[in-house]
């Protein structure tokens, strides 16, 4: 059975295909993409920035067995990891309450 450990700081909760739920609590670890701004123009009297994207921190090394739930910025950043996974928010995946409010997934992704 595989071992999930959540790097976001909000509780993910699953909805498997036979309808039984997965709850994936935050593990107090956060994993983060460090960026800069770096100033492009200016338009409106607005600031424009490309911003720039560095090392990723909290993700620890692969083990087996072991799946880390990260942002979807994280899983790209880290796209040559096959233990690194995102929620799916998308139309197909996303678990909507009466608000249309996203509570749950049916799905994660990877960016390989």
């Amino acid at each position: 059975m595989a071992k999930f450990v959540n790097l976001t700081p909000h509780e993910i909760k699953v909805v498997r295909k036979d309808g039984s739920e997965l709850r994936l609590p935050p593990s107090g670890r956060v994993a983060r993409v460090m960026t800069a701004s770096v100033p492009v123009s200016e338009v409106d009297g607005v600031e424009v920035v490309r911003t720039e994207f560095g090392a990723v921190e909290g993700v620890p090394e692969p083990r087996e067995g072991v799946y880390y739930i990260v942002s979807s910025m994280v899983a790209q950043a880290l796209s040559w990891r096959s233990d690194v996974l995102a929620p799916d928010t998308s139309p197909a995946s996303a678990v909507r309450d009466e608000q249309g409010r996203i509570v749950g997934i049916r799905r994660f992704q990877v960016f390989q």
